[in-house]
């Protein structure tokens, strides 16, 4: 990267193989014409475009000349209205990641929200920010009155994998809240160290059903041999048919996931989900490619389940006819809607290029 390439750097500005180019350059040389263009001429319906100037800022020898204006447009994200859940959560990490002096307040101030919604994605980014600040800003909220909000406060504590928060991890592991200690038992399947795995191996003997059910939801994420073999024992040896029924569940997963396949899209005329509405509906539903059309009427539907389903649907049926309707579903009025779509959109993306957009390089 040379001083006097600029138009080299902007003509690969969408180049996802440029990224680390692209970092290098805002460092040494500065980002203010490569942000300009991105904010101007870019505009990413994914806001691809935002994460990646963000994920600029801590290395930015310029940013000063554009900081406002990306930390305003992470904020007004975060705080918008029906949006996808995962939208406000990669921006708020993406706000903590920035290392902006003053973050830090912001977010205390954001998980007192009434909003459950934004409650549920601070606790992540506040555990970035600063580990021992933050297991007194959101150990709190592990009684928050929202279950999504609890399970996202425990993710975070066992992510933190500090002697501070080990025993808030592990009092959810042994609440009867199933959201709660399930949460705690894949935090600590996915934290990966020694200790986080010795409380599972500790858990799947408990004498309570409801901690051994969570142990097994958690080692079902792992594809180790000795979680295999917990695993194996529960199925055989656990005398609760739920906790037999769920690792035998676990093992069928992880061995299907290690199994190589040809893959082929699924037609739409093939979703159970879809026949069952058809025939609430009294109607016929087409073979193969023939009910895209139905399906797209289903995102239309008064349920949110029916449209969610759909949404997803059009993902797995690699439709990317349906990136329109699919951009209106992103401001359903329902979360599950809104997060099914933007998973749609994110398959169809990476499927199809449907909007032009860069996948995340930050």
């Amino acid at each position: 990267v040379q001083v006097g390439r600029e138009n080299e750097v902007l003509a690969n500005l969408k180049n996802p193989s440029w990224s680390g180019v692209l970092r290098f350059y805002v460092g040494k040389v500065g980002g203010e014409k490569l942000v300009t263009t991105l904010l101007e001429n870019g505009s990413s319906p994914l806001h691809e475009y935002l994460f990646q100037i963000a994920s600029w800022l801590p290395e930015a020898c310029d940013k000063l000349a554009w900081r406002k204006e990306v930390l305003v447009r992470l904020g007004r994200l975060i705080i918008s209205d029906n949006v996808p859940i995962i939208w406000r959560q990669r921006a708020t990490l993406a706000l903590a990641l920035t290392e902006e002096s003053g973050v830090g307040a912001l977010l205390d101030q954001l998980i007192h929200q009434e909003n459950p919604e934004l409650r549920q994605v601070i606790p992540a980014a506040i555990a970035k920010i600063n580990k021992d600040d933050a297991v007194l800003s959101i150990d709190r909220l592990i009684e928050d009155s929202n279950p999504s909000v609890r399970a996202a406060v425990v993710h975070a504590l066992a992510w933190m994998d500090e002697p501070a928060t080990e025993g808030a991890v592990i009092q959810a592991i042994l609440e009867p809240d199933e959201p709660l200690s399930w949460a705690a038992a894949e935090g600590l399947a996915l934290n990966g160290t020694i200790d986080s795995y010795a409380i599972l191996r500790e858990a799947i003997e408990d004498e309570v059903l409801s901690v051994r059910r969570a142990a097994v939801q958690g080692l079902s994420l792992l594809d180790e041999s000795w979680s295999l073999e917990l695993l194996k024992r529960a199925a055989i040896k656990d005398d609760q048919p739920v906790v037999k029924i769920a690792a035998n569940e676990a093992l069928q997963k992880i061995t299907q996931n290690g199994e190589a396949g040809k893959w082929q899209a699924p037609q739409p005329g093939d979703q159970a989900w879809l026949v069952s509405w058809a025939v609430e509906k009294g109607r016929m539903v087409p073979v193969g490619e023939a009910a895209l059309p139905l399906v797209l009427e289903a995102l239309e539907d008064e349920e949110p389940k029916v449209r969610a389903d759909a949404a997803l649907t059009l993902a797995q049926v690699s439709a990317p006819e349906a990136t329109d309707p699919l951009m209106k579903a992103l401001k359903d009025p329902d979360i599950l809607v809104r997060t099914a779509a933007f998973a749609a959109l994110c398959e169809l993306d990476r499927a199809w290029d449907v909007n032009g957009s860069l996948l995340p390089t930050g």
